[in-house]
């Protein structure tokens, strides 16, 4: 068995993935130096054990980062194969466990984090019902799994219990802050019923985070979430305020521009410019290169210069995009060297505004 200078395990004390790969060493017996990480000011050693994701958790076992929290446990499983496994001993066993794992970090963990981000009381009420049909056919999944038995894993506690019970800690961090219950037992009473026995087990109890941590880094995860809310409602004002377009016809992506102020009902300022790309204009908003459409706010000190992020700012941008692939046929037709294809046989491929 390693020692601990050998395992590293990056992480912050509220991640629940960060807490499932706790409780997976702790089961197995590893120590490790366990390195409290800041995700707001991220460090060099985190950039670099995990360049592509940049997110906690990372195990560094003899110098080698491993990243994701299940390929994790999975890592830790087979490496400190002594003791009781964490996934099933046969294949069918290990395929379901890795199953319902994935089903909970595809949608059980978005479903309560829009709980969590929900501005209003109406929103959150609607977050809820959408997470206890998520937690729904995890009661099924228990009773299948366990066959009748404490655990997911049986008699004791197992892969599937840690993907799930690690979060546990911030289903009642939700209770705390807002009354809310993701684990009913009137609806769910065998899940209930397992999630008072798992907390009270020795791995959850290592790592559990404090509830004021949680509470606290809610806090700042909610004031992240609405200033960036506010800063997006505040850029929709000022372009339907206030936008100058600068382009030249039949500049087709500022053609594309013109249909998200239009379904945005903006009232934007349209200035012609002549094909030459060399106007006063476009060289003063839009030095280099010198590429037509430019969106000029009131409010904003750079220009918007692509005709796709002036759509990502329309508030109808799903219908936006259909119009835009419409318009991106036209462009090809209207330049294309056959002169027998004529631009009035195009359809529009996407919803009408």
């Amino acid at each position: 068995m390693a020692g601990e200078g050998d395992v590293k395990l990056l992480g912050t004390v509220v991640s629940p993935f960060a807490i499932r790969v706790r409780m997976a060493l702790h089961l197995k017996g590893v120590s490790y130096e366990y390195l409290e990480q800041d995700l707001f000011d991220k460090g060099e050693l985190l950039l670099d054990s995990n360049p592509v994701h940049k997110k906690v958790p990372v195990l560094i076992h003899v110098g080698r980062p491993i990243c994701e929290s299940l390929a994790i446990v999975e890592y830790v499983d087979e490496v400190w194969a002594d003791g009781a496994s964490l996934l099933p001993a046969d294949p069918y066993g290990r395929a379901v466990a890795r199953f319902w794992a994935a089903y909970i970090d595809d949608k059980l963990f978005p479903a309560w984090i829009g709980i969590l981000r929900a501005a209003t009381e109406e929103d959150r009420a609607e977050k809820l019902d959408a997470a206890l049909a998520v937690v729904g056919p995890l009661e099924d999944a228990l009773a299948q799994c366990s066959g009748g038995k404490d655990y997911f894993a049986g008699d004791s506690v197992g892969y599937l219990d840690i993907a799930l019970g690690c979060n546990l800690f911030w289903f009642e961090a939700l209770h705390e802050m807002f009354g809310v219950t993701v684990i009913d037992a009137g609806r769910t009473p065998r899940l209930a019923a397992w999630a008072e026995r798992f907390v009270e087990t020795e791995a959850a109890k290592k790592a559990a985070p404090l509830m004021k941590s949680m509470v606290d880094y809610a806090g700042k995860l909610r004031s992240m979430w609405a200033a960036a809310a506010a800063a997006a409602k505040s850029s929709y004002c000022d372009i339907e305020q206030s936008a100058s377009l600068f382009d030249h016809n039949p500049q087709i992506y500022t053609g594309s521009s013109k249909i998200r102020c239009k379904v945005s009902y903006s009232r934007f300022l349209y200035r012609h410019l002549s094909a030459i790309m060399e106007g006063p204009l476009v060289g003063k908003e839009q030095p280099m290169p010198r590429v037509q459409p430019v969106a000029v706010e009131d409010a904003r000190a750079d220009p918007i210069t692509s005709a796709y992020l002036l759509l990502q700012l329309c508030k109808s941008w799903i219908q936006a995009r259909g119009l835009l692939n419409y318009h991106q046929n036209f462009h090809n037709i209207l330049y294309s060297h056959n002169n027998d294809v004529r631009a009035q046989e195009i359809r529009p491929s996407g919803p009408r505004c």
